[in-house]
């Protein structure tokens, strides 16, 4: 890969980096009071009334990142120190501050913001640094929402001199020359994300715009697409009629999932569809529909020209197709939003934060939101069984996973979904071309004659405890150096003497395995690295059969008898980061030895890592309340 290729994924990556700034940083990244936290109705009622950066975004965007009230810098700072310190020994600043300039080919916009992230990471170090770079007060005042389909960062700044001295330095590393242009009283640099030299104008080019006014910094973007309305809402010039200061949504989501007030954020389902199947019921609609006339206006058939494609914005040609015609009609438009009132948004913030003491506790969760009881209460038959030690932060492996599922339930509850599906009568041509579809493979049969193999199954799981390993790539085909591990693996089911017998007939010559029904273990024979790891121990423990090599493992095993075949989840994930990391940085070095590939820098980060004391637990259930995602992390 070239170096032009490579920075301009740096640069996108930045981007990106940026435009989910609210979501990692701010959302997922700090705590108001410095004290163990959750959300409750009874303390966010007033907010929506009171906080004067909401009534800059409207009650339609698609999406939003925030919060009822703005967050303690400091404490962000300090849940960010871990992370600066992994990438610091990189030197991601010198590195990419020596490359990015001489990339003449790169757009402005690409360039700035790719700066302004680098500027940003290199200020998050303490609170001193941070604010006199930035100019932010002691709480970061700060939200990302959309007007229609362009992003709008917005933060409240203490000191604006501080954050224009800041642009302006960003701008001289980069070698970005800013285009001043103006909205009514309000002026406003603009970059262009069209390659330098480019004389080509597409009327979908997009340009950054950063402005500074009425002590708000606003980070956006625009193209040549929205109307003199929009472009005072996406400025700031106009707060909108209807905003989310003027709703209860924020608070409503805060209580209902128990968010701490001061870190939530959403995305519509139910608005990005409106917009889709009826564009002028909202902005996003109304601006997406100009985008697809626009594109579908520059190439249109030429039927003088044996149907060769001419630019119709230059002969004036009118725009031919509406990509989005079948699902505009007044069938689909019902049936589609019938279905997203049903699934309106995904909602994610904090539930708990615990930042005045070792260990600091976090925990977040994002939900898909179903408001079909009903529905989810078929879903959560699925749940099947995932052990305690993969799911509780506490036990703290180098890496476990457990995959739950209720295999006797699923053909009965797909069955039940297809026949509800199939048995409607859909006016709209989309969705009765996915019921005929549907109708004529039939998946429920398959599905049976799948599931049967594996009836009563409930769940599998494998963790890794500890290990002490080297890696030896310098010869082809050889295994890792284990020196100790301590590991399980688990099956859950009703009949798992069963599975055993169903395994030996599907390998041939292989006689059944006998375990005894009081847990003793027998040895597995299943060949080692070396002898002195051990055997491998496996032996029925009430409806699990368990396989383990270890002393810790040993005694998860034994407990492993008193836990009933219960629905505890549907995925987990539980790691120990410097555990794992130090295996990672062991298979880098050996790899480095054998090739030179690896860069100081990385392996000065990868070190940097293998010395974190992090313990995160991620799960994936199906819940009341929606389809659930939680992050649990403790950092010592």
């Amino acid at each position: 890969m070239n170096s032009s290729r490579l920075f301009q994924g740096a640069a996108v990556a930045a981007s990106l980096a940026l435009a989910t700034y609210i979501t990692v940083v701010y959302v997922l990244e700090g705590e108001k009071d410095s004290k163990t936290v959750t959300a409750s109705s009874g303390n966010v009622a007033s907010h929506n009334v009171t906080r004067d950066i909401l009534s800059y975004a409207p009650a339609d965007t698609i999406y939003f990142f925030g919060g009822l009230e703005p967050a303690s810098l400091s404490d962000m700072i300090k849940i960010i120190e871990p992370q600066w310190g992994y990438i610091q020994p990189a030197d991601l600043k010198k590195s990419l501050d020596q490359q990015l300039p001489n990339n003449k080919n790169m757009p402005p916009a690409v360039k700035m913001l790719t700066g302004l992230f680098i500027e940003y990471v290199t200020a998050f170090k303490d609170l001193e640094t941070v604010q006199g770079t930035l100019g932010l007060d002691d709480e970061l005042d700060a939200v990302l929402y959309s007007v229609g389909t362009n992003p709008v960062m917005r933060i409240k700044l203490a000191d604006t001199n501080i954050f224009n001295a800041f642009i302006k330095r960003v701008e001289e590393m980069q070698q970005v020359t800013p285009v001043q242009e103006s909205q009514g009283e309000l002026s406003f640099k603009t970059y262009r994300f069209s390659a330098p030299g480019s004389n080509h104008q597409n009327a979908t080019d997009a340009k950054l715009v950063i402005s500074v006014n009425n002590n708000y910094a606003l980070i956006t973007l625009l193209t040549s697409l929205e109307d003199q309305a929009a472009r005072d809402l996406i400025l700031g010039v106009k707060k909108p009629a209807n905003s989310l200061a003027d709703t209860t949504l924020l608070t409503d989501l805060t209580s209902k999932h128990n968010f701490h007030p001061a870190y939530l954020g959403y995305i519509s389902h139910e608005e990005i569809v409106k917009g889709l199947t009826t564009p002028e019921d909202n902005e996003f609609g109304r601006m997406l529909g100009a985008l697809l006339n626009t594109v579908s206006a520059q190439k249109v058939p030429d039927q003088a020209n044996g149907g060769a494609e001419q630019t119709s914005v230059a002969q004036n040609k009118p725009v031919t197709k509406n990509p989005l015609a079948p699902i505009q009609t007044t069938a689909c438009r019902t049936g589609l939003l019938t279905i997203m009132q049903t699934w309106p948004r995904t909602v994610f913030g904090y539930t708990e934060l615990d930042l005045k003491k070792k260990p600091i506790k976090m925990a977040a969760r994002m939900v898909v939101e179903n408001t079909d009881a009903v529905f989810m209460q078929q879903l959560q038959q699925l749940r099947g069984f995932i052990p305690a030690h993969v799911r509780k932060i506490d036990s703290r492996p180098a890496l476990g996973f457990g995959f739950g599922f209720n295999i006797d339930e699923l053909t009965p509850v797909v069955s039940q979904m297809f026949t509800e599906f199939t048995q409607k009568d859909y006016q709209c041509q989309f969705l009765a071309e996915m019921k005929q579809g549907l109708t004529g493979s039939n998946p429920v049969l398959a599905l049976g004659m799948m599931t049967g193999m594996a009836a009563g199954v409930h769940g599998i799981s494998a963790t890794v405890l500890d290990i002490d390993a080297s890696m030896n790539l310098e010869q082809k085909g050889t295994a890792p150096d284990i020196h100790s591990l301590d590991a399980i693996i688990t099956i859950s089911a009703k009949e798992p003497q069963r599975l055993l017998l169903m395994a030996a007939n599907f390998q041939q010559g292989m006689p059944p395995i006998q375990l005894p029904d009081d847990g003793t273990p027998i040895d597995f024979p299943i060949p080692l690295p070396t002898s002195e790891l051990g055997s491998v121990k496996l032996a029925l423990k009430g409806n699990h059969i368990v396989a383990y090599i270890g002393d810790k493992a040993e005694q998860l095993a034994q407990t492993m008898a008193n836990d009933p075949l219960a629905a505890t989840g549907m995925f987990a994930l539980n790691m120990d980061l410097g555990k794992y990391m130090k295996l990672v940085n062991n298979f880098v070095q050996a790899a480095d030895n054998t090739d030179g590939k690896i860069s100081e820098q990385d392996k000065a980060m990868l070190e940097e890592m293998a010395k974190a004391n992090v313990q995160f637990v991620e799960s994936f259930d199906i819940t009341p309340q929606g389809i659930v995602l939680d992050v649990t992390m403790t950092m010592h």
